[in-house]
């Protein structure tokens, strides 16, 4: 995914969609308001995201990123990119769970948690 953003402040970034979770010791490596480029699923409501449309990227990453060069001048091993590949998950909010987020604060939660349970419902009838 192409990373077109410019650094924001952007009121959809304030949200944890993890909150809650028991991560295991994953790092944030992307955090961004973006442009999708190809369809995929909102990972809040599960429907549709449209390539071009302006979404929430998350990009995560088991892999231990201390022992990873700063650039590539250093060199990165083959071993370290599958390492990195493999523990790595990618995650995009759509503009309307986006807009939800933003307005998180005004109506305490309503608008996210609706988000949440068309997703629900949308991944039951999927069974995903």
């Amino acid at each position: 995914m192409t990373d077109t953003s410019q650094p924001n402040d952007d009121a959809a970034l304030y949200f944890d969609p993890f909150e809650g979770d028991y991560g295991g010791g994953e790092t944030r490596i992307v955090d961004a308001i973006v442009t999708a480029p190809d369809p995929v699923r909102c990972h809040v409501c599960a429907g549709p995201i449209k390539p071009g449309t302006k979404v929430r990227r998350i990009v995560e990453t088991c892999a231990d990123l201390e022992d990873m060069p700063e650039d590539e001048s250093q060199g990165v091993a083959v071993s370290d990119l599958r390492r990195y590949e493999l523990g790595r998950s990618d995650y995009l909010i759509c503009e309307t769970c986006c807009d939800a987020a933003r307005k998180d604060a005004e109506d305490g939660g309503e608008r996210l948690d609706r988000r949440y349970s068309v997703g629900f419902n949308r991944r039951d009838k999927v069974g995903a």
